[in-house]
C-alpha cells in the first residue's frame, strides 16, 4: 500500500509539474537562436538550334539560417550561403519591430524592400529562377548595406511606406542563363586596342573593320578578333565608366523607398500594390572625361491579384500579377564610328507570372520576361523569356519543380529552350518573415 501511494504522490507532482516545466524549457531555450539549413540543386539542359548541352547538376546554393530574439524589443538573422564558388555572407541584420508611432527599423546587410519579388530568397520563390528584368537591370536581387525605416499607418487599411538608406548599390545572383550565340556589338575602342596589339593598315570602318599583323606574316585581323586577341592578352578591352566605391559625399549614398498597400475584395480575393525607387547621384565614374560623374536611379511598380476562397485556400488558390522595373542612368560610350557619346539611358521592362495551387501538394504557373536590352548601342530592342513550371510540394519542408522556358535575345540569345529540374529541402527552422 505505501509503495502505491508514493507512486500516486508521485504522479500528482509530476502532473502539477508538468505546466511548470514547460515554461522553465520556454525560458532556458529563449536565447537559443533557432537554426535553418535549406539545400537548393538545380540540373538542366539547354537546346539551341546549333548547340545542346547541359550545365550538369549544380549546387545553387546551401543556406545557414540563424535567428533569435536578442531581448524584448530586438531581434537579429545572420544567413551564410554556401555554393560551389564559395562561402559568402548572405544576409546579417538586426530588426527593431518597434520603436513607437508605428515605425520599424531594421538595419545590417538584407534584400531591399523594393518591388515585388526582390525580398524573397530564389529558394522562396514560387518559380526556379530570377526575373530576367531583375538581373538585367539590377545585376539580380537587390542585396544591401544600411537601414530601412518603416511606417505602418494607422488607417483602417493596410498602408506601410519605406525609406531606405545604403552605402552603394549591391545584387545577387546565383543562376546560370544560357551561353550567347551572337557578340552584342561592344562599344569598345577597337582603334586603340589594334595599336596596343601592335596591329596596322586599317582597312573599312565600324564592325567591318580589319588589321593586318606585321609580326605574323601580315594576316588580317577582323574587329572581333582585336578584342579576342586583347582579352586573351590579359587587356582591359574596357573603358567604360567604373562603378564608384568611394563614400566621400552624401552623392555617393542610395537613398529611396518604398510605397505599399492592399486592399479585400470581398471574402475570397484581394490585391495588393507597390511603388518602389533607389537613385545614387555618384553611380558611375567616367575613364574617358575627366570629373565625369554619372547618377543611376531604379525604379517600379507592381500589382499582385490574390484569389484565396473562403474555408477552401489550404486546398487551391491562385495569384497573378505584374511588376515594371525601370532602370535610368548616364554613360558614355564608342559609337560605331569611334565617337565619345555622353547619353542618358532609360530602360524599361516587365515580369508576368500566374500561379495556381491545385491541392496541398501541386501547384503550376507561367512567367514572362519582356524587358528592353540594356545596352547603349541597342536602344528599343526587347529581349523575352517565357516559361511555365510545375512543383510537387513533398511536404512542407521540400519540392520538386520542373521549368522550362524559352529565351529571345536578339543579337544575343536566340531561340533557346532550357529545361530545370529543382529539388529544394529544408532541415530545422528556416524562415524569411512573412511572405505572401
Amino acid at each position: 500500500m505505501k509503495t502505491i501511494k508514493n507512486i500516486v504522490l508521485l504522479s500528482l507532482f509530476l502532473f502539477f509539474l508538468s505546466p511548470l516545466t514547460a515554461e522553465w524549457k520556454k525560458v532556458a531555450n529563449l536565447f537559443n537562436p533557432k537554426i535553418g539549413v535549406n539545400l537548393d540543386v538545380l540540373v538542366d539542359g539547354v537546346l539551341q538550334e546549333n548547340n545542346s548541352y547541359s550545365e550538369g547538376f549544380q549546387l545553387r546554393a546551401i543556406e545557414i539560417g540563424f535567428s533569435a530574439t536578442i531581448d524584448p524589443i530586438a531581434s537579429m538573422s545572420i544567413l551564410a550561403l554556401f555554393t560551389e564558388s564559395g562561402a559568402e555572407l548572405h544576409e546579417a541584420f538586426v530588426t527593431f519591430p518597434n520603436i513607437g508611432a508605428g515605425f520599424k527599423l531594421k538595419g545590417g546587410q538584407l534584400f531591399a524592400n523594393f518591388g515585388r519579388w526582390n525580398s524573397f530568397h530564389v529558394h522562396a520563390l514560387p518559380f526556379t529562377s530570377q526575373p530576367r528584368v531583375h538581373r538585367s537591370y539590377l545585376g539580380g536581387f537587390l542585396l544591401e548595406r544600411g537601414i530601412e525605416l518603416s511606417w505602418l499607418s494607422p488607417f483602417p487599411f493596410f498602408l506601410e511606406v519605406t525609406f531606405s538608406f545604403f552605402d552603394r548599390f549591391g545584387a545577387d545572383t546565383h543562376d546560370v542563363d544560357p551561353l550567347p550565340t551572337h557578340r552584342l556589338s561592344s562599344g569598345i575602342d577597337v582603334d586603340a586596342l589594334a595599336d596596343v596589339l601592335g596591329l596596322t593598315d586599317k582597312h573599312g570602318s565600324g564592325r567591318g573593320s580589319h588589321w593586318h599583323d606585321p609580326a605574323n606574316g601580315n594576316i588580317i585581323v577582323f574587329y572581333d578578333e582585336v578584342v579576342d586577341r586583347a582579352i586573351s592578352n590579359g587587356i582591359d578591352v574596357s573603358n567604360d565608366p567604373r562603378t564608384v566605391t568611394r563614400l566621400d559625399t552624401i552623392e555617393s549614398f542610395v537613398y529611396g523607398g518604398r510605397i505599399k498597400t492592399a486592399f479585400d475584395i470581398g471574402n475570397n480575393f484581394s490585391l495588393e500594390w507597390g511603388a518602389s525607387a533607389l537613385i545614387r547621384h555618384r553611380e558611375l565614374m567616367s575613364v574617358r572625361i575627366g570629373g565625369q560623374y554619372y547618377h543611376k536611379l531604379v525604379y517600379g511598380s507592381d500589382l499582385t491579384f490574390f484569389f484565396h476562397p473562403l474555408g477552401q485556400n489550404y486546398l487551391w488558390n491562385m495569384h497573378w500579377g505584374v511588376e515594371m522595373i525601370g532602370i535610368h542612368y548616364g554613360t558614355d560610350y564608342i559609337d560605331e564610328q569611334g565617337r565619345i557619346i555622353m547619353a542618358e539611358l532609360n530602360r524599361i521592362g516587365f515580369f508576368l507570372w500566374w500561379h495556381i495551387q491545385v491541392s496541398p501538394n501541386w501547384r503550376f504557373g507561367f512567367f514572362s520576361d519582356i524587358f528592353e536590352k540594356n545596352h547603349p548601342l541597342y536602344a528599343n530592342t526587347f529581349n523575352g523569356r517565357y516559361g511555365t513550371y510545375l512543383t510537387w510540394q513533398l511536404s512542407h519542408f521540400q519540392y520538386l519543380r520542373l521549368e522550362y522556358s524559352f529565351y529571345h535575345y536578339p543579337d544575343e540569345i536566340e531561340n533557346t529552350h532550357r529545361i530545370i529540374l529543382q529539388y529544394n529541402g529544408t532541415i530545422g527552422f528556416h524562415s524569411h518573415g512573412t511572405q505572401r
